[in-house]
């Protein structure tokens, strides 16, 4: 994939156009923190499977975020719930149609 990326980057003129690959919870952790009004805060991030981490606590402190913990699938609570979600709404959908 980075590869692909850096050869179609390429193609549009300037090879040498810096790229980064931030960690996906890392991404989401900086999308909450950066333009919170915070200028430190602990940081819980809860998702299916992102890379491999599941769910990550970190702290968020000036301009730097620090990921303290990480679970890694296949443990997440998504997994979990995205399963009963599914039910319920199913159970939802045929309530609505009697």
């Amino acid at each position: 994939m980075r590869r692909m990326l850096r050869k179609q980057l390429g193609e549009l003129g300037d090879a040498e156009i810096p790229t980064y690959f931030p960690e996906h919870h890392l991404s989401h952790a900086a999308s909450a923190f950066y333009p919170s009004p915070f200028e430190e805060a602990a940081i819980v991030t809860i998702d299916g499977v992102g890379e491999w981490a599941t769910t990550t606590i970190g702290r968020g402190r000036g301009k730097d975020i620090e990921i303290l913990e990480e679970l890694h699938f296949p443990h997440s609570i998504d997994c979990f719930t995205l399963p009963l979600l599914s039910i319920r709404d199913s159970l939802l959908t045929a309530a609505s149609t009697n």
